[in-house]
């Protein structure tokens, strides 16, 4: 009977426990991803009906929270809950309109935490969260801008208690002060859209230079991922990672109020670690200095041959192939007589001779040079760019041009293409002709004596469509008159057909002494030059001031 009594305690012990683990099955259940609706309205985190799939409840430490749906409106949420989320996941929804964003107060996360946006199969964005303050009792990550740090209004807290993993994360907003990590790494990540989305490739990183105000031991950029610095004291290391491609240190000039850059100094004197080669792109006007001690065997930290600051190396300690000394882009010129729709980008120290080429998108970097006579579907000029239409004239044709470097224009003639240089506008839409008024610079020279006369009137950039010129070369507002090779010239925005910018003749000139060096630019050009000095005739040489300030 002892025995019987016994055993049936047992049971009876064994059923309750069953009955309390099934009663607080809750608190003891594996991890879940609780969804929010916002069905109660009230905006709160402790709300249970604001969550679905969360056991009738609201999330637990370790649940990870969803967000799958675009608010209508803009919506501040609350979290007032008291514990350390598992992670983050957000959703590609289809924008419409009355579409808004999610702010949140805080967001608080345990150890190993990953805040991501899930893959999908449409282009559709991800619902965008913006945080005010995040913190992680370990290492956090946050991968493809599954959360934006900082909130219309202000700057994001953060505070990590180990490594802050950003991948696929673009800058926003500056940290506030006081913010810390352990260490920063820039990561590589799959994009969560599919290739034919334009986003193929995968995604880099671009931290951490949106984060001044934070405090944080050394900087990982992996293969593949990129950072953007200022001047840096930290620890550097370069490469590892799942990434492929060598990592990308950037440091880009400070701007003035119309986000046109200014002559900008970086001092980098931190230890760098190369785990793999690295490049550095140094921005427009930019100077940057490495002085302090690079190891990594076998491996280089050289300038991105597309920028066209100024890199120079003068390390207390080098153990990797990385040479000393100021690093320069190489002279080179290149000539254009076939046709693709392929971009071009013209570095510092490149010339791009158009003899009759088309590309699609053209860029002239700083300190890069486009001439000759071609097609293009866009001309982007960058401040210390230069564009010469002909070699000596020509004509260059573009659908849309924005125009932030200099414009050197030649005067030979009466007839454009043939007798004096001309850029072709042949888009139509309102943006179509953009001329940047604080860094645009328009040169003129004549060549073979070419002497004007009063009252001439000379079409440098004709427009196809009717729309008006957008901005004015520096200090040539509407109007304006300016002297140049002994001419005085009067500027119109308005001029030709009402919308091409002109320059018409305020005087009558001597003959001139002054020009740009580009008819020897041609080879038939220069075969007949050759030919004329050794007749005897009056050549008169050019000049081209190259710019190597980018």
């Amino acid at each position: 009977m002892k025995q019987k009594t016994l055993v049936l305690a047992a049971v009876g012990v064994v059923a309750g426990l069953a009955g309390g683990l099934l009663c607080s099955q809750r608190a003891f259940a594996a991890v879940q991803t609780c969804t929010w609706t916002g069905t109660a309205g009230d905006n709160k985190f402790s709300t249970a009906t604001n969550w679905s799939n969360c056991g009738g409840a609201t999330p637990l430490a370790g649940d990870i929270v969803r967000f799958d749906a675009r608010p209508t409106g803009d919506k501040s949420l609350t979290n007032d809950l008291a514990v350390k989320l598992g992670g983050l996941l957000v959703t590609p929804t289809a924008y419409a309109a009355g579409n808004g964003n999610y702010t949140v107060n805080t967001l608080a996360f345990g150890p190993g935490a990953l805040l991501k946006v899930e893959s999908t199969t449409t282009c559709d964005s991800a619902v965008q969260i913006m945080v005010g303050g995040l913190s992680g009792d370990g290492d956090v990550t946050i991968e493809n801008n599954a959360v934006y740090l900082g909130t219309m209004t202000g700057s994001a807290s953060v505070n990590i208690a180990g490594i802050l993993r950003m991948a696929g994360v673009s800058p926003t907003s500056p940290v506030a002060s006081g913010s810390s990590a352990a260490s920063i790494v820039a990561g590589f990540v799959a994009p969560y859209r599919p290739a034919t989305c334009g986003m193929g490739g995968g995604s880099s990183s671009g931290a951490p230079d949106v984060m001044p105000g934070m405090t944080y031991g050394s900087l990982t950029v992996e293969n593949g991922a990129m950072a953007y610095l200022k001047d840096m004291t930290k620890p550097v290391i370069l490469g590892g990672g799942s990434g492929t491609g060598n990592p990308v240190l950037w440091f880009l000039p400070d701007v003035d109020e119309s986000y046109n850059p200014v002559t900008t100094t970086r001092s980098w004197s931190g230890p760098v670690t190369l785990l793999s080669s690295a490049s550095v792109y140094v921005g427009s006007m930019t100077t940057v200095t490495y002085t302090g001690a690079i190891t990594g065997s076998d491996k280089t930290l050289t300038k991105d041959l597309t920028s066209g600051g100024v890199l120079t190396f003068s390390p207390s300690s080098n153990t990797t192939a990385t040479p000393s000394g100021t690093q320069v882009n190489p002279v080179k010129t290149t000539t254009i007589t076939d046709k693709t729709s392929q971009d071009l980008s013209i570095v510092a120290n490149e010339t791009a001779v158009f003899d009759g080429g088309q590309r699609g998108g053209v860029s002239v970097m700083y300190g890069g040079l486009v001439k000759g006579s071609g097609t293009m579907d866009r001309l982007w000029v960058d401040v210390g760019g230069r564009v010469a239409p002909g070699m000596s004239p020509g004509c260059i044709s573009a659908g849309t041009i924005s125009m932030s470097g200099t414009y050197s224009f030649e005067l030979g003639g009466t007839d454009p293409c043939t007798g004096y240089d001309q850029l072709l506008v042949t888009g139509t839409s309102p943006s179509s002709l953009y001329i940047n008024t604080t860094t645009a610079v328009l040169e003129t020279a004549r060549y073979n004596s070419y002497t004007p006369k009063k009252g001439q009137v000379f079409v440098i950039i004709n427009q196809a469509g009717t729309q008006a010129v957008t901005g004015t070369f520096k200090d040539l507002p509407e109007g304006a008159t300016f002297t140049q090779n002994g001419i005085v010239f009067k500027i119109s925005y308005i001029g030709g057909d009402g919308n091409d910018v002109t320059l018409t003749v305020q005087n009558t000139p001597t003959v001139p002494n002054t020009g740009f060096s580009l008819v020897t630019a041609h080879p038939v050009m220069t075969l007949i030059a050759t030919v004329a000095a050794a007749l005897g005739l009056v050549v008169i040489a050019r000049r081209t001031q190259q710019k190597h300030h980018r």
